[in-house]
């Protein structure tokens, strides 16, 4: 049996899911969904050697170490020698698959093509694939013969830009290949399988030898050990040594991580995996390169005490589960789960054949773990795929979303793919905020404050701190990397529920002493159903704010009414300053989101000004208060949609007051959301290039503001660019 595995260092400093992981020698050099690539040294200090304009998915170094390939979600491939990078452009969608060999690189791409490179140029197109290209190898770069694999299922053979062969290769998309010796490869596959295949001797035609299973999930990578011997890593939490001679697992190996994206041998042996705790770790089987009690005990701990969702292990009958007695029975295989009930937890134990014992790798929790599964669609890798009913009586329609991508540009993408009505933007927002466990903007892990007590109200956006991004990285909206600003496209704030709101109509109507019509309610109520509040229902709105004891109800669905009301009636103008000057913060909220919508529809609302001045003038008075947070980030969104219109129409002047305001704003907010949204319109101004506007970062302190302390990584990324 061969030695075992154990841990030789945990290697941070990614911020984010680490998405591929190679050697240069004996150095791991890494690739994350911060964008960064980094090398690492014997220290286990790093350099980041290079920055991507998006996440990156792919990396791959030359036999010789003196180059490395980086791709990503900009759709470029960085060529990073010792002190330069050069770029090859070509793709049309993220590269998410590199190899290197002699003066060769080929890239496959979610654009379903892969391009073999030559010096700095493309040699080959190769096309032919219905989905997107996961894996790509160099086979023979003397005779130019090429693999590519892909979510069509299949995997075929190339000699120079004829595909002289496609294999059925698997029952889902095949994500890596790995080149053994004697003409022997491995694929493996979302289907969760491994599988071995033999070249025949013209490299033309391959022939499967035998099908491998272990692995629970969808299998991300594989790379090869040594000839007979190789390595694959999946979303069970593992990697897993293969003895490709018997075809049996000779070693696992969990994770305190639900995605194990990537793997990587090098020359000595060791192995490296990147995971999506966005940390690089590095396993070795001689003895003088273990990490020392301490560590080893450290990591150890981490498997045992990581959380596993019901999600990852299926419905569990605990009343029928062993106790704890079941672990002094031996296993039947290398890597064998069970589960065993103790004091009332489910824990999960994995046999080790080499040690001859039970080693355990978590918990099994109610909750699911504490990331999401990853799932595909149309080859694209998603870690969320919705089914969102938008007609009784039609198909459900498929909205895919990543957690670390802009929500807004993940709603807007939906509503492009199924023409629906761009109304719709706010509220698919707000559903994907929701159906994400809590990772919204500008918001905690909690429900929304209500504005009406004690019910969900929609329009509400979430208060309170954004979460820090980490592996399980936050959504943010407008997120727009790597260049957050210029915004050119104005926010609205009109998400609603119209159950809610009809439900909140009937309770109150009824003890008004100026109720609603019959026919008004009804009229009202159907057109919330509809989502075609128009003006013909204004007098019923302004009967509600203006005559009702509480106002609340109708403020809602006024500021849901500005985008189709055109420049407002001095009515609606008296009633909505009216709200913003009034000292219950709910009616403040829904005066100042009138007038985001107003101004975000370019319904020119009078003396907008004054609201500035009024809500800066009082906002540090309600920081105590639950709908703070939902305040605050009306403000900004605000000022960021006075941003956006000013840059459209070069207003110089309206700059310079704007950037005054948001400096003065920016110093008593404390969400990140608002903070985000302050910083785009700030950046925004600046895009100007005026002098007079440029004079403005200096007058109004905006240094200090940019320096302060961020923990969020968007929040870091955009002072970055404010510091330009």
């Amino acid at each position: 049996m061969a030695p075992t595995y154990k841990i030789s260092k945990t290697l941070i400093g990614h911020e984010q899911d680490v998405k591929g992981v190679c050697f240069v020698d004996s150095e791991v050099v890494s690739c994350s969904r911060d964008t960064s690539v980094r090398k690492w040294h014997s220290d286990r200090s790093s350099d980041a050697i290079y920055n991507g304009g998006g996440f990156m998915n792919a990396i791959a170094a030359a036999p010789n170490g003196r180059l490395i390939a980086a791709g990503g979600q900009d759709k470029m491939i960085a060529l990073i020698g010792d002190d330069t990078a050069r770029f090859l452009v070509g793709h049309e969608g993220n590269v998410c698959a590199l190899d290197l060999a002699d003066d060769l690189v080929i890239s496959g791409s979610w654009d379903k093509t892969a391009k073999v490179w030559n010096d700095g140029h493309v040699l080959y197109n190769l096309e032919g694939h219905a989905q997107a290209v996961w894996a790509v190898k160099i086979v023979s770069a003397k005779e130019n013969v090429f693999m590519t694999a892909s979510a069509d299922k299949t995997i075929k053979l190339w000699h120079h830009a004829q595909c002289v062969a496609t294999l059925p290769a698997h029952t889902d998309a095949v994500r890596g290949l790995a080149i053994l010796g004697d003409g022997k490869f491995v694929s493996v596959s979302n289907d969760t399988t491994v599988k071995l295949w033999q070249l025949s001797s013209d490299n033309k035609s391959a022939k499967e030898i035998k099908t491998l299973d272990g692995h629970t999930s969808f299998v991300y990578s594989v790379a090869a050990i040594s000839p007979t011997e190789f390595i694959t890593t999946g979303e069970d939490r593992t990697a897993r040594i293969w003895n490709a001679t018997t075809g049996e697992t000779t070693q696992v190996i969990t994770l305190p991580c639900v995605s194990v994206w990537s793997g990587a041998t090098a020359s000595n042996g060791d192995i490296a995996v990147g995971g999506s705790d966005a940390k690089v770790r590095v396993f070795s089987r001689d003895s003088s390169r273990f990490a020392d009690v301490v560590e080893i005990e450290d990591f150890e701990a981490s498997v045992a005490n990581s959380a596993i969702g019901k999600d990852q292990v299926g419905e569990i009958n605990k009343d029928k589960l062993p106790g704890p007695e079941r672990l002094s029975q031996p296993g039947t295989k290398e890597g064998e789960v069970i589960m065993v009930k103790g004091n009332g937890i489910v824990e999960a134990h994995q046999w080790s054949a080499a040690s001859s014992s039970w080693t355990k790798i978590g918990e099994v929790v109610d909750a699911p773990g504490a990331e999401r599964k990853k799932v595909a669609e149309d080859g694209k890798e998603y870690d969320y795929i919705f089914d969102v009913d938008v007609e009784e009586g039609q198909p459900a329609l498929k909205l895919p979303y990543n957690s670390n991508e802009n929500v807004y540009a993940a709603a807007q993408r939906f509503i492009d793919r199924y023409e629906l009505p761009q109304g719709y933007l706010e509220e698919i927002v707000q559903f994907i905020i929701k159906n994400t466990g809590g990772v919204n903007i500008g918001g905690d892990s909690g429900p929304a404050p209500d504005p009406y007590g004690g019910r969900y109200v929609p329009g509400g956006e979430v208060s309170g701190p954004t979460p820090s991004v980490s592996a399980s990285a936050a959504a943010a909206a407008p997120s727009i990397e790597p260049a957050p600003f210029p915004l050119t496209t104005p926010l609205f704030i009109n998400t609603y529920n119209a159950a809610a709101l009809s439900k909140g109509l009937d309770k109150f109507n009824s003890s008004e002493a100026a109720p609603l019509a019959d026919d008004e309610l009804s009229a009202l109520k159907l057109a919330l159903s509809k989502n075609e509040l128009g003006s013909s229902l204004l007098s019923v709105v302004l009967k509600i704010v203006s005559s009702w004891s509480e106002p609340l109800l109708g403020l809602d669905i006024l500021r849901l009414m500005a985008e189709k009301l055109g420049a407002p009636k001095p009515e609606i103008v008296t009633a909505v300053e009216g709200a913003v000057a009034s000292p219950k913060l709910a009616h403040k909220l829904m005066g100042v989101r009138f007038v985001v919508n107003s101004v975000a529809a370019k319904n020119t609302f009078p003396d907008v000004e004054s609201v500035i001045d009024t809500v800066k003038g009082t906002l540090a008075d309600y920081k105590s208060e639950k709908l703070f947070g939902q305040y605050e980030t009306a403000v900004a969104t605000l000022l960021l949609d006075l941003a956006v219109n000013a840059y459209d129409g070069g207003n110089v002047e309206a700059a310079f007051g704007l950037l005054q305001s948001i400096s003065e704003v920016w110093e008593k907010v404390t969400g990140n959301e608002a903070v985000f949204r302050l910083a785009v319109a700030a950046g925004t101004l600046f895009s100007l290039k005026s002098e007079e506007v440029a004079s403005c970062y200096d007058l109004f302190n905006y240094a200090s503001l940019v320096a302060r302390p961020y923990d969020e990584l968007r929040l870091k990324k955009v002072m970055v660019n404010l510091t330009k």
